[in-house]
């Protein structure tokens, strides 16, 4: 065992993580302290102990004169960051860092909105942002110098071309730089050490924590815009990624609520008359911007996503990515229930296989077998309901699981004599003896059904169809008509229903109140089915119907997450649907959607809602077979699957197969 006193400044996470991976078994004593006599002396020193100090070379002399060090630098480049700024007081994403332009137009009462407009090329040239960034450099070669001597020009260029932002903040480095640092300190002190890459293992605890963009000194002339600038909030306010925007808000507000006054947030580039002359840059420029406004095209400067050939016809088809971005951040702890069309068993399918926390509220029983399980529908949705086809159906089933609506409807009789659930006609395919069997059933499920609302996270519901089947005594709504798949279709106690927008919209309002009561934290992510209708009971061909009934869904999940912070949407139906792809998404039948087609919703799915995509796997990614059908994106962000495991995962339950005559 070997013992290991760590002392110094943040970075001694960084060290302390790493220094398992390099010497094996060893103990680690860390202290963060600028002490590091006091803290030497407070440790146990015995003859095999390695003294690893982390210095800024001010307080490391006396300490070199009593003990055996290691000596690794401290790398603090502040001009690395030049936007990023250390002030005495605690900043809004953590730590006592702020935003150079957000917290002096801040001092300078400017609005957010033109704070905002001030995160542009000539505000950076200005403020002397990109000659700093460059002698940042110049630094960071002075600081690593005593370890690499004249290899550290080529040192820090091998740094630079793995990751150019080579810093997190100010003065917290990347791990990859630490772990270089410490192995030239043991080098040059002769301490043994294994050959191994520790950052393919190791975390970056510095990473963890809160995030600075780098903003380097191409930043905007490599066609950046501000919305491609994001910031991370440190672990204990949650970790969460702040685009530019939601930052500068954050930090006005952040400076109100704390009652900030000038001097708290004075930096030394704002003294000695600074303050006035950035004062001069800031108005300057947005008089500019202003009078530039009044005769400029109005759609010139907006970002590429709103332009059909930058992001559309000019690009590879696994490279489209209608999301953009998505406020919805699921972790893999959080319960992730699924209801809808067909096409949400896609997305359960994908989550459960990405090892994401797919909430099944409705269990089987321990013996049954997997195939037995699938047959009877459990682990298809969260609950074993079947198809959700429409808004009412998921508000009638709430209402029913606690307690609010108690249908009339008897139990269906099948051809066979057999029954089934008219709410579920297919869930059981051998059907119950008796209709005593088949309402029996019904209480254990909506046990589980009321459970799973009460204890979801993440509630991802897939608008499927307008059109249903009604019982008019008492308006339950049925994912199949009377006749299909049991019962018999009656006029006097059955019709057909076509919901209007308003309709829906409606029932939605209404669940989405409901699930808040119950669930508050809950939030819902809405997708569109991007399957056509199998059939149409409209006296009107089947495409039209289908047509009209996407669009009044799409419409609705437009409105809704409009009304509601916790609601989300994600375009799974534009992605299948759109004539980027030409159609490649389908099968033969034009109805099915292929296993390609979900691979390129998932990625995005994952990429943009859960931000565990690996970065090294964003973009396009295609298959480079010569085989003409091999132009389909591979997805290789939620790993490659074999063509049985795409066949697997492609299989979906839909009732709405019955009505293929």
């Amino acid at each position: 065992m070997i013992d290991v006193n760590l002392v110094g400044n943040c970075q001694t996470h960084s060290v302390a993580e790493i220094l398992p991976y390099l010497l094996g078994d060893c103990r680690v004593n860390r202290v963060e302290t600028e002490d590091v006599c006091g803290a030497l002396k407070a440790q146990k020193n015995t003859d095999n102990a390695i003294n690893i100090v982390i210095s800024n070379q001010r307080n490391i002399q006396a300490a070199s004169n009593i003990f055996n060090i290691v000596d690794v630098p401290a790398v603090v480049l502040p001009d690395s960051l030049p936007d990023c700024v250390h002030v005495g007081v605690k900043g809004p994403i953590g730590g006592n860092l702020h935003s150079f332009i957000t917290s002096t137009c801040y001092l300078l009462k400017i609005s957010k909105e033109n704070c905002y407009q001030l995160f542009n090329e000539r505000v950076y040239k200005n403020l002397g942002y990109n000659s700093a960034c460059k002698g940042s450099i110049c630094s960071l070669e002075n600081i690593v110098t005593p370890l690499f001597e004249q290899d550290a020009k080529k040192v820090i260029e091998k740094w630079r071309s793995i990751n150019s932002k080579v810093m997190h903040t100010i003065n917290h480095p990347k791990l990859f730089i630490v772990q270089d640092l410490l192995k030239a300190a043991f080098r040059k002190r002769s301490i043994e050490f294994r050959n191994v890459d520790a950052c393919e293992f190791a975390l970056d605890p510095l990473g963890k924590n809160l995030v600075f963009p780098s903003l380097s000194d191409d930043f905007f002339e490599s066609g950046h815009h501000p919305t491609d600038i994001f910031f991370k909030e440190g672990q204990g306010l949650g970790g969460r990624v702040l685009s530019l925007y939601e930052f500068i808000e954050r930090s006005f507000q952040f400076y109100e609520k704390n009652k900030y006054q000038n001097n708290d947030l004075l930096h030394h580039r704002h003294k000695n008359g600074g303050l006035d002359r950035i004062e001069v840059v800031f108005k300057a420029e947005l008089t500019r911007q202003e009078r530039e406004a009044k005769t400029r095209h109005p759609y010139k400067g907006r970002p590429d996503y709103g332009f059909w050939k930058k992001v559309v016809s000019n690009l590879p088809m696994a490279a489209v990515d209608p999301a953009v971005s998505s406020d919805l951040h699921i972790t893999p702890s959080q319960k992730i229930a699924t209801a809808g069309s067909c096409f949400a068993q896609h997305i359960a399918k994908r989550l459960n296989k990405e090892g994401f926390n797919y909430y099944v509220a409705e269990q089987p029983p321990v013996d049954m077998s997997p195939q037995e399980q699938s047959a009877l529908g459990y682990g298809v949705f969260s609950g074993r309901y079947g198809n959700l086809y429409t808004t009412r159906q998921l508000l009638q089933l709430f209402d029913r699981a606690f307690g609010e609506y108690s249908p009339s409807i008897e139990p269906w009789q099948r051809a066979d004599g057999r029954y089934v659930d008219p709410f579920r006609p297919q869930i059981c395919p051998e059907g119950y003896a008796t209709p005593v069997e088949v309402v029996e059933a019904q209480s254990p499920h909506l046990i589980a059904v009321k459970r799973m609302f009460q204890e979801l996270d993440v509630f991802v519901f897939t608008l499927g169809l307008t059109e249903c089947w009604e019982h008019i005594t008492d308006g339950a709504i049925l994912p199949l008509a009377p006749g299909v798949a049991g019962g018999t279709l009656d006029w006097e106690h059955y019709r057909f229903r076509n919901f209007s927008k308003d309709e829906v919209k409606s029932d939605l309002d209404r669940f989405l109140s409901k699930l808040k009561i119950v669930n508050p934290n809950a939030r819902v992510l809405l997708t569109v089915s991007p399957v056509p209708l199998m059939a149409t009971y409209e006296d009107r061909h089947v495409l039209v119907s289908t047509t009209v009934s996407k669009s009044v869904l799409r419409v609705v999940a437009d409105e809704v997450t409009a009304e509601n912070d916790q609601v989300f949407y994600f375009p799974s139906y534009e992605i299948i649907t759109g004539n980027f792809n030409r159609g490649a998404y389908y099968q033969d039948d034009l109805r099915e959607v292929r296993s390609e087609g979900v691979d390129h919703v998932m990625r995005l799915f994952i990429q943009h809602c859960t931000g565990t995509a690996d970065s090294a796997n964003e973009g396009p990614l295609f298959n480079q077979s010569s085989d003409s059908s091999s132009n389909l994106p591979k997805d290789e962000s939620v790993g490659l699957i074999s063509s049985a495991e795409a066949d697997e995962l492609n299989e979906v339950l839909c009732d709405e197969d019955a009505l293929d005559v």
